[in-house]
């Protein structure tokens, strides 16, 4: 869908072209049956679990069973429905499936529920099939509109620098010795998500290390269906491009600031200072990282991307000397194309900058064998490149 990761949901009904298998409804208390409230108990009011839907509608989108996709999205809508994010995602399996009038039908759905990101559905390849059909292009002209008339109302965005208070959890491993220096990860969440869930990756995926994990939280909140998400850098069209390098540039800033402050509060063995994230996040490791290669030992990317030209060659001839790189990229993920991860790698070959290359199945997403080999690297960031 170049679809968001952090998939969420809405709507309404299913097209004949995809029945979906329906789960039988609870019976209903009758009009003259009120309900027994004194016999109600925390399991009554168990449904279905829409997290495990939206992950099927994930997995079978990366898989391209577009229908297969389309069935769970439905599924889940019905559980939880005002969920732009997924409404947006159904209607790319429509897309991808050819149904122009059912991918029109989501889409307008999508944007009616708060999914404005103009920029993002023109440019979104899910919709090649049916964006030349005089209904879809229809649709996007009175969603322009709309937006146009929208920005109008609310009057022009200027965006001035600002200092707040940000979150940053600290992750410590079990009977920590607090004599005891141990390593340093700092790990940098994917657009859309927080810092409060990516710091249980580690513990959700049954690893336990021992070193101190610090997951800051990404500055800039925008909405995901029912929740919120934060980015790292501004986006969107309202955003000059000065200003987004602007955050980009502030963003840099927070990162080291989050790595002092971390230092001051837990015994840090200063030599083992390593830079992990995950899709926008794997973009600012290596953002931050060949920006400022004295301050880590090792640069590990999962599911990102390299910017090629950010980075003086003097940055880059300091990175070959202080730091190691560990690539990690499924050749499955479609949300981050995985030729980024190989033209990162004969980037940094070519200006001498040591990094190895893992790959792994299962698309934009980072299973429990990555952060395996991230806790063996980290031990000894030997390369082979």
């Amino acid at each position: 869908m170049k679809c968001f990761p952090l998939l969420v949901l809405f709507v309404l009904v299913l097209a004949p072209a995809l029945p979906a298998q329906e789960a039988e409804p609870a019976p209903e208390p009758k009009a003259d049956e009120p309900l027994d409230i004194m016999g109600v108990s925390p399991a009554d009011l168990v449904g279905v679990d829409t997290r495990k839907l939206i992950s099927e509608a994930h997995s079978a989108y990366n898989e391209k069973r577009y229908e297969d996709s389309a069935r769970a999205y439905v599924q889940a809508l019905k559980q939880n429905p005002g969920d732009s994010t997924a409404l947006y995602n159904l209607a790319c399996c429509y897309g991808l499936l050819g149904a122009e009038s059912q991918a029109v039908a989501f889409l307008q759905a999508a944007y009616d529920a708060g999914f404005r990101d103009m920029e993002h559905i023109r440019r979104d390849p899910d919709f090649a099939k049916v964006r030349e059909g005089d209904a879809f292009a229809a649709l996007i002209d009175r969603l322009d509109e709309h937006a146009a008339e929208e920005k109008a109302a609310k009057g022009d965005v200027v965006w001035i620098p600002s200092t707040r208070l940000v979150p940053v959890r600290i992750v410590k491993p079990a009977d920590v010795n607090p004599r005891e220096r141990l390593p340093l990860v700092i790990g940098l969440h994917g657009m859309g998500d927080n810092a409060e869930r990516f710091a249980t990756l580690f513990r959700r995926r049954g690893i336990e290390g021992r070193f101190f994990y610090a997951v800051p939280e990404a500055p800039y909140p925008f909405p995901i269906g029912n929740r919120v998400g934060f980015s790292w850098y501004l986006r969107g069209e309202d955003v000059p491009p000065r200003d987004a390098a602007l955050s980009h540039e502030l963003n840099t800033r927070f990162v080291l600031d989050v790595l002092d402050a971390v230092e001051k509060r837990v015994p840090v063995d200063r030599t083992q200072v390593f830079l992990t994230g995950f899709s926008q996040g794997a973009g600012m490791t290596l953002s931050v990282g060949l920006a400022h290669p004295e301050r880590f030992r090792g640069l590990i990317p999962i599911g990102g991307w390299l910017s090629v030209g950010e980075h003086s060659r003097e940055e880059l001839e300091v990175a070959a000397k202080k730091t190691r790189v560990l690539i990690c990229h499924s050749p499955e993920d479609r949300i981050v194309p995985f030729d980024g991860a190989t033209a990162a790698s004969k980037y940094f070959g070519h200006h001498d900058v040591a990094h190895d290359f893992m790959e792994y199945p299962g698309g934009h997403t980072v299973p429990k064998e990555v952060l395996e080999r991230l806790v063996e690297w980290m031990k000894n960031p030997r390369t082979t490149r």
